[in-house]
């Protein structure tokens, strides 16, 4: 129970998914997100107090990939064959935590997380976790060798051959298409022990930029510092940072090769103005998760104050809330957009935590 407790909040600052999007001729892109048609199916295993799916990926509609924790070793995954969800078991690694998904083909996934290191001397009875990288190549899951870090919430890159995955307390991976090694970035500010630190998001253009989120909390302030890096010439530049915002928790970059990223607002970045906010009509919305283009996208998160979940449509200059789906009791994660279908993943906010996976498609 502790354990759950400890990343449903890290979880509610770190990033909520790598918003992929289609290209401009994509079967949603021209049409009306805001009349959507959802259904939802629940995933639960039987005799478990959480099960808790948050990240997604998937090569199509019917190849769909979720992943998260369970307190039972079966069911850390699960996948859709466009029919029926089915649970995945990973033998072999205790405490297993599946926490982003980033594929190039239904037979060239990666999933990065948590796993329990198994026996911790050095603290009897306490679990400690420690950096997790799966790869699937078709037929199984596994586990690949690397260097010791701490959790792992997300993975990005330009190509199957140039990787980053980055984690709890500026862990931060890289892969040269044989190896993961560890990488660094460097804060412009001095951490000691009583600041936390994480790395909370990586997006990129595939084949172009990568950029990647710092969020730090100096001697755990309420406000953190979000730190914007992009990758050029081989190395991490520092391009901007802000204290305006409570944080940031996503970064996407869309079609036309903005960028936005989600959080206490959801803002623009360019190298010429900064951070400009779009939600300034949401005073309240705290956004998560971001899919679709910049003139016709879907952003998810919660209210504020009552901690409600919401679903908007923005169609690059007004807002609109989506009322067809729960609004109280459910927590909404991350969004993913693939062919004709828009699938979100949630949770139930009582236990035992089933995880539901909403699906938006267009109206027959």
């Amino acid at each position: 129970m502790k354990k759950y407790l400890l990343y449903a909040v890290l979880l509610l600052l770190i990033s909520c998914n790598k918003s992929p999007t289609g290209p401009d001729d994509d079967p949603l892109r021209n049409a009306d997100l805001r009349k959507l048609q959802w259904t939802v199916d629940t995933l639960y295993t039987e005799n478990s107090m959480n099960t808790v799916m948050y990240s997604i990926w998937g090569a199509s509609e019917n190849d769909i990939w979720v992943g998260g924790f369970n307190d039972n070793q079966y069911g850390h995954r699960w996948h859709y064959d466009g029919k029926k969800w089915t649970a995945d078991w990973y033998g072999g690694i205790p405490g297993l935590e599946v926490n982003d998904f980033l594929g190039f083909a239904s037979d060239d996934i990666w999933a990065v997380g948590a796993r329990r290191r198994s026996p911790n001397t050095q603290v009897p009875n306490h679990d400690e976790y420690i950096s997790l990288i799966l790869h699937y190549d078709g037929s199984e899951w596994r586990e690949v060798a690397h260097e010791p870090g701490r959790p792992l919430f997300d993975i990005g890159g330009r190509s199957p051959t140039e990787l980053y995955a980055g984690g709890l307390d500026g862990t931060l991976f890289k892969y040269d298409g044989q190896s993961w090694t560890l990488d660094s970035i460097y804060i412009p500010i001095e951490l000691n022990d009583s600041s936390h630190s994480f790395l909370s998001e990586i997006t990129y253009d595939p084949g172009g930029d990568v950029y990647l989120l710092q969020n730090v909390n100096p001697n755990y302030q309420v406000i953190s510092w979000p730190y914007l890096f992009k990758r050029e010439a081989g190395k991490w530049v520092l391009k901007d940072s802000s204290t305006y915002w409570y944080y940031f928790t996503d970064l996407w970059i869309s079609p036309q090769k903005n960028l936005y990223l989600t959080g206490s607002e959801v803002v623009t970045w360019d190298e010429g103005s900064g951070f400009t906010s779009l939600s300034v009509q949401l005073p309240t919305f705290r956004s998560k998760s971001i899919v679709g283009w910049q003139d016709n996208m879907l952003v998810c998160g919660r209210d504020g104050p009552t901690g409600l979940p919401q679903l908007f449509h923005y169609n690059g200059s007004d807002w609109a809330q989506i009322q067809s789906l729960p609004h109280d009791g459910v927590t909404f994660n991350r969004l993913f957009l693939v062919d004709r279908t828009v699938f979100m993943t949630a949770i139930t906010n009582n236990y035992p935590i089933k995880s539901l996976i909403f699906k938006g498609t267009l109206r027959k």
